[in-house]
Parts: C-alpha cells; structure tokens; sequence
C-alpha cells in the first residue's frame, strides 16, 4: 500500500476494507521523507524500496491527480471511488466505485516470455 497517511491510518483502512491480508508492507509518509504523492520522487523512492516494475504493477488510487505520475512511469492505473465512473482523464484505465469488489473480481494478467 502506497498512501500519504501514517502507517497506523493505513492498517486502520485495510483492517475495514477486509483486504489487509492482500498488501505485503506499507510505503507512508514518512518512507517518503514527508515528501506526498504525487511527487514524481516519491513515486520512484516506493518502486525501488519495493523493487517493484511499474509496467508489471497497478495502482489503485481515489484521487485523479495521483495516477498521473503512475501511469507515466508505465502502471496500469485504477481510479476508486463514487466519482470514478464520471472521469475523462485519459491516463486512467479503469474506474471502480469500491475497491473490494474490483479486487475480488480481477485476474491477473498473462505475460507472454
């Protein structure tokens, strides 16, 4: 989980979403030196703790302007939330209303050697 919140926050919303058990760690605030998404640094600091292919990778995010830098380093980018369905922006490729059901319902992508 990448978020601009603390780490005790995160594990809050995970615990309420009933999807904690599907995130290894959580990259916050402050393992981005304070320095908040959408910061293009902040972006790479996760990728490389995490060792983490950003064209392998998908980021779910419920603020429009927080995918951009995503999509730009290559993710496939999923915007969340009540006003998902009604955004244009075009470097966003999907749009959910709740996260859960979207990760219940997704399969993984085949990659060809």
């Amino acid at each position: 989980m990448f978020t601009n919140g603390d780490d005790k926050h995160a594990r809050r919303v995970l615990d309420r979403l009933g999807i904690a058990g599907r995130f290894d760690d959580i990259f916050h605030l402050a393992s981005g030196d304070y320095i908040p998404k959408p910061a293009p640094e902040t972006f790479r600091r996760m990728l490389d703790k995490h060792r983490v292919d950003p064209l392998t990778a998908v980021f779910f995010e419920d603020s429009e302007r927080n995918l951009k830098p995503a999509a730009d380093l290559g993710m496939t980018t999923v915007l969340v939330g009540p006003e998902a369905a009604a955004s244009t922006a075009p470097f966003i490729q999907y749009r959910t209303h709740k996260l859960p059901p979207f990760l219940n319902s997704a399969r993984l992508k085949e990659t060809r050697p």
